[in-house]
């Protein structure tokens, strides 16, 4: 037994079943918004917003009507156990009958998806005596309660509560339905004379236009299927008289223009024929499913063309009506179906226009369930189509940059595909075989700097040296601005380990002279000043940067330090109060023995480091401030420097032995 009412009526109809609908849309009401979204039937976008409301809610006012609105958006996303608990946890909160009212209806829905069928109509019957006063209510309470007696299998009660749907509520719209939905049931469950007497009660006493068109037309189904001509032709004049302009009048002038070309043509119109007449087949099923595919019309065309698939699926034209129905499943997003229905014909035997669309529908199935790797493989299929080529490429590279161990579907010949290729061989943890298929890519694509710059990276992370500066030398020459100064630092670092120290400065210095603000710029300094120290010699070439050209002014001034030319030292960095600058000359006046003058100078140098500290013990020992010196020589003898450090310890020593301390 399937939930035949409210899964079809209500629930997959998107229909909110939250009564009191218009005290919720008040704009008085603070959750207005978040229940007009309900209202709208926009159920996963309200329920998201009901649960960031809910750590919000302070008053139970607040609390019950947040909660509440999170169940019955639960069930509108078929979240039926959550639902229950928040109606269970809003239960609590229900202080009016209004709010007890919606509790019992909200229960009695749940009850009904979890099969709980006395459970749910004790809550349909307390709803009841809370409804008394709303005839809408009452005949939709009753309706469900209908509805749950079928589904638990007590046809008796059902069809007393549809009649009384019917009777005692004949204007609203579900005493318009129950007889049409109770009809609907007995056809379900194949008892066909049911089923009709109920569709006639319907068709003679509704006055809804479109639930009679409705009763009309399934009328007619069942009559064409009994080969009941002539009734099938009258149950479609209702559908006309009563509603004349309306579409389904329209379906129903067209399924009567069939009936008078099958008696024109003298067809037998059973299932039995459809069976043995392919004629008869393609007249009632083929012609009409394939005018109705060509106008759009793919809830006619659809079981139409299922139906002669299914009656001749070797037929020639089955292979046309399997790529047709597998578009109107793509549509329908039912992907499966679409697949399966292409798997009954031989692709092969198709035109090479009809292979490309099955390929094409195939491709797009298969994405559509996620199989990636079917998904990739036929839209390779479709690489050499002039219609689908450019959207098969497309798609298939963005599969197969996902999911790169598929690049064996993309020829190999095809651009893409060392890079792909490449991918692959990283997501599996091989990066010789990625930059190996990278540095094929790239011999057909030379300006690829994403790829030239994925290169650079890999073999500088394996420490290949000679790769680096390779692709590296390749990037700076074209000229790229994009993480240049990235490139020029691992350039650096790969030509000093290929003991290419001048090459490494030219890319450090570049680097320093146009990127002052690059993360590398700190470490391009510092190794470059390591580098000028251990070979000044390099100071020849032509710097640019102004922090080694800077560099390089110091380079000659400390020169002149070491032949003990301390006053032309001072002089010149007179006017320079760089810490490095500082330090030469806090040293030369040290040499000279002007402690004041040496003690400033080190003063005013910001980091103070031991090597520092022991200028300053040493300018204060010069002017006998022993005990500020002695302070000094503690922390100088924590330098890393052995002479720095032996003179400290000899000190401290001295000046302890003087009682300084």
């Amino acid at each position: 037994m399937t939930f035949l009412f409210l899964t079809s009526q209500i629930i997959t109809n998107r229909e909110p079943l939250r009564p009191f609908k218009e005290n919720y849309l008040n704009p008085n009401n603070p959750y207005s918004q978040i229940d007009r979204l309900y209202y709208q039937g926009r159920f996963s976008e309200a329920s998201n917003l009901y649960e960031k409301e809910l750590q919000r809610a302070y008053t139970d006012e607040q609390k019950f009507r947040v909660l509440s609105g999170i169940a019955w958006s639960y069930i509108g996303i078929n979240r039926f156990l959550e639902a229950g608990d928040f109606f269970e946890k809003a239960s609590v909160l229900a202080k009016t009958p209004e709010q007890q009212l919606e509790i019992k209806i909200g229960l009695a829905f749940v009850w009904f998806f979890h099969r709980k069928f006395d459970r749910a109509i004790q809550n349909i019957e307390l709803a009841k005596s809370l409804y008394i006063t709303n005839k809408e209510g009452l005949a939709e309470l009753n309706f469900l309660e209908g509805a749950i007696y079928w589904e638990s299998g007590d046809r008796t009660k059902a069809e007393q509560k549809f009649n009384e749907v019917f009777n005692n509520y004949p204007n609203t719209i579900w005493g318009q339905k129950s007889f049409l939905v109770l009809a609907r049931a007995y056809l379900q469950s194949g008892e066909q004379e049911k089923a009709i007497e109920y569709l006639n009660k319907v068709i003679e006493k509704a006055k809804d236009e479109e639930v009679v068109g409705q009763a009309s037309l399934i009328l007619y189904d069942i009559y064409m299927n009994s080969n009941r001509v002539d009734d099938a032709i009258e149950a479609l004049t209702k559908v006309i008289d009563n509603a004349p302009n309306s579409e389904i009048s329209k379906q129903a002038e067209a399924r009567i223009a069939q009936i008078a070309e099958q008696y024109r043509s003298r067809l037998i119109t059973n299932e039995n024929l459809l069976r043995k007449s392919r004629t008869a087949a393609i007249f009632i099923l083929y012609n009409p499913g394939i005018r109705a595919y060509q106008n759009k019309d793919y809830f006619t065309a659809k079981p139409l063309l299922e139906k002669f698939i299914e009656f001749y699926p070797d037929d020639t034209l089955a292979q046309k009506v399997a790529i047709l129905l597998s578009a109107i499943y793509i549509d329908e997003k039912d992907y499966r179906s679409a697949i399966n229905v292409l798997k009954k014909v031989n692709l092969n035997n198709l035109d090479r226009d009809n292979q490309e669309l099955a390929f094409y529908f195939l491709a797009n199935a298969y994405l559509g369930i996620s199989d990636f790797s079917n998904s990739a493989n036929y839209y390779s299929k479709l690489l050499n189509s002039q219609k689908f080529s450019k959207e098969a490429e497309q798609k298939l590279i963005t599969i197969l940059n996902q999911y790169p161990e598929y690049v064996n579907y993309l020829p190999s010949n095809h651009p893409l595909y060392s890079r792909i290729s490449a991918i692959a061989s990283l997501k599996s943890g091989d990066t010789i075989s990625a930059i190996n298929n990278l540095e094929r890519y790239l011999i057909n694509n030379p300006n690829d700097s994403i790829v030239l710059l994925s290169i650079i990276d890999l073999g500088y992370k394996k420490k290949d040296y000679n790769r680096t500066l390779k692709y590296a030398k390749q990037y700076i020459s074209k000229g790229y601005k994009s993480d240049r100064d990235i490139i020029l630092y691992m350039a650096g670092v790969s030509a000093y380990y290929l003991n290419y120290p001048g090459e490494a400065l030219e890319y450090w210095d570049e680097l320093l002279a146009n990127y002052p603000n690059s993360q590398f710029y700190d470490k391009a300094l510092s190794v470059s000043k390591m580098l000028l120290s251990d070979k000044p010699e390099l100071f020849s070439l032509n710097i640019k940067s102004p922090a080694l050209l800077k560099e390089k002014e110091y380079q000659k001034i400390y020169d002149l330090y070491k032949r003990g030319s301390y006053n032309e030292v001072i002089n010149l960095l007179a006017n320079d109060n760089s810490d490095q600058a500082l330090l030469l000359k806090a040293q030369s006046y040290l040499k000279m023995k002007d402690y004041q003058n040496a003690y400033i100078n080190a003063s005013k140098i910001t980091k103070e480091t031991p090597e520092i500290a022991f200028i300053k013990a040493e300018a204060l020992l010069g002017m006998n401030k022993l005990k500020d010196a002695y302070n000094y020589y503690k922390k100088a003898a924590e330098s890393q420097n052995p002479q720095i450090q032996s003179v400290s310890q000899a000190r401290i020593q001295q000046l302890e032995a003087r009682g300084i301390r």
